[in-house]
């Protein structure tokens, strides 16, 4: 009699016992109550040193509902880009933010393909204007590279010798600044562009390239830094290696280190863009296209100098830290 009340007691256990399994197993397969519910999902694809243009699209997912991946490659190559694109169209993003640093078959391809997949693709930074995005939205970058040249003449009274040291000349963005540099100085003939450095937006090569180019044409007394890697990177290189030696300097963009090359005179001036802008719009105009809004074809972003007069009105950038799924 005793054994049979044991099993009954052991019994009522197990049963106790599945039955607060089943409950735990059932409630694991539903999704937590925190769990967001996106509206839209879209995918940024760029080098990984873009974590301020990221930070922008963060601002326009946190007010618009929206959640966006980030896909970062090592540095800007536009062949694994649009790689990178075509295999993201697998998993049908709501829409797409990149750039067009160089103007490709394959890049212009994978446009097109988004296109007929009805995902829209906000370019930034460079634009193909006659391709199948949605829309450019970045730095109106003749006006960029005008204003360097505005301001060296205004540096060096018309005679300089000068280096440009450039992510790469074949870049749209870069070649449009470098050709509107060349255009504000074409008055002066005592302007010259003594070489132009590509160094593909890294440090290293940077720090070989200047320095050579510099031993070998002593007659070079001007820099135009045309992105912001030569540009948080030359202040230093020029106080060790090159001390004595006077430089003028028109730096791009508007990052704490380049300011700090401002603030202490190393450069005269930088030419400041606003890539977190450039995110938080593209952010939107993504929301608005998918909405059926008008969005305009080419949004530019504010092109402006800093200088020492006004450093203290103006702010410097500052980026959030991303997620980046590396490719």
């Amino acid at each position: 009699m005793e054994k049979k009340r044991e099993n009954r007691i052991f019994a009522v256990i197990i049963a106790v016992c599945a039955a607060a399994l089943s409950i735990l197993y059932v409630a694991g397969m539903q999704e937590p109550d925190d769990v967001p519910d996106y509206k839209k999902r879209f995918t940024f694809i760029s080098p990984l040193t873009w974590s301020n243009v990221a930070s922008g699209v963060i601002q326009a997912d946190r007010e618009n509902g929206t959640n966006t991946r980030f896909l970062g490659t090592a540095q800007m190559d536009i062949y694994r880009q649009a790689k990178v694109f075509r295999q993201e169209l697998l998993s049908r993003p709501d829409g797409i933010i990149t750039s067009a640093p160089v103007d490709t078959a394959d890049f212009r391809d994978a446009l097109s393909e988004a296109a007929s997949l009805g995902i829209p693709v906000v370019l930034v930074d460079s634009d193909l204007s006659d391709s199948d995005r949605s829309c450019y939205i970045g730095t109106d970058n003749p006006k960029s590279g005008y204003l360097a040249g505005e301001e060296m003449i205004k540096a060096t009274g018309g005679f300089a010798n000068i280096a440009i040291v450039t992510s790469d000349k074949n870049y749209p963005s870069q070649n449009e600044r470098i050709q509107a540099f060349k255009e504000a100085i074409a008055d002066f003939p005592e302007m010259k562009v003594a070489a132009i450095l590509d160094c593909h937006s890294e440090r290293l090569e940077v720090l070989s390239k200047l320095p050579a180019a510099l031993r070998e044409q002593p007659q070079i007394d001007a820099l135009y830094l045309t992105e912001a890697i030569a540009s948080i990177t030359v202040g230093d290189l020029l106080k060790e290696r090159f001390p004595g030696r006077r430089m003028t300097v028109v730096a791009t963009d508007n990052l704490a280190a380049t300011r700090a090359f401002v603030a202490d005179g190393t450069y005269i001036c930088t030419i400041a863009q606003n890539p977190w802008m450039e995110g938080y719009l593209a952010g939107k105009a993504l929301v608005d296209i998918l909405a059926g809004k008008e969005v305009a074809d080419i949004i530019f972003t504010d092109t402006y100098c800093v200088t020492k007069d006004n450093l203290e009105e103006t702010t410097a950038l500052k980026a959030e830290e991303i997620e980046w799924v590396y490719y």
